[in-house]
Parts: structure tokens; C-alpha cells; sequence
């Protein structure tokens, strides 16, 4: 049952990390539409908007690797660790 739940665990991690990346761009591109829908500014604002939605989306992913990373180093250093044994563990 522990495979399954890595499995799932590691199925939720992958659309979290798709989620965290996509958001900020849809959200930077329906500000642009709300701008020139409702403000009359040109469409130029997109060009800014995608570059602003693609750099977020590229930090959250940022964010994520040294997480990610973090978390197999603690994983890698807990495996490599000597077990102790306590005073009746012999």
C-alpha cells in the first residue's frame, strides 16, 4: 500500500506544480483582456502581461526545485545516517 500512496503523492506534486505555473499567467493574461475590454488600453499591454504571467510562473517552478530538492536531501541524509540503538536495543 506505501507504493500507492508514493504514486499518489507523486501525481498530486505534478499537477500542483502545473497549477502553480499556469496560474499566474492565465491570471496576468485576464488582466490584460480586463484592461483592453474595459479601459480601452491597446493590445500591447499582452506582450508585457505574458512576459510578466511567464516569469512568475518560472519563479513558482524555481520555488518548487529547491523545495524539491531540499526535501531528497533530508531524505538522502536520514538514509545514510547511522542508526542508533537505545540502551536496550541490544
Amino acid at each position: 500500500m506505501d507504493g500507492w500512496y508514493k504514486a499518489f503523492e507523486y501525481v498530486t506534486w505534478v499537477f500542483q506544480l502545473g497549477f502553480s505555473m499556469l496560474f499566474p499567467l492565465v491570471c496576468c493574461l485576464a488582466g490584460c483582456w480586463w484592461l483592453t475590454a474595459r479601459m480601452g488600453v491597446g493590445l500591447w499591454v499582452y506582450a508585457p502581461g505574458l512576459v510578466l504571467g511567464l516569469v512568475l510562473g518560472g519563479y513558482s517552478f524555481a520555488g518548487f526545485v529547491r523545495y524539491w530538492t531540499r526535501r531528497q536531501d533530508k531524505e538522502d541524509a536520514a538514509a545514510k545516517a547511522p542508526r542508533r540503538s537505545g540502551f536496550n536495543g541490544h
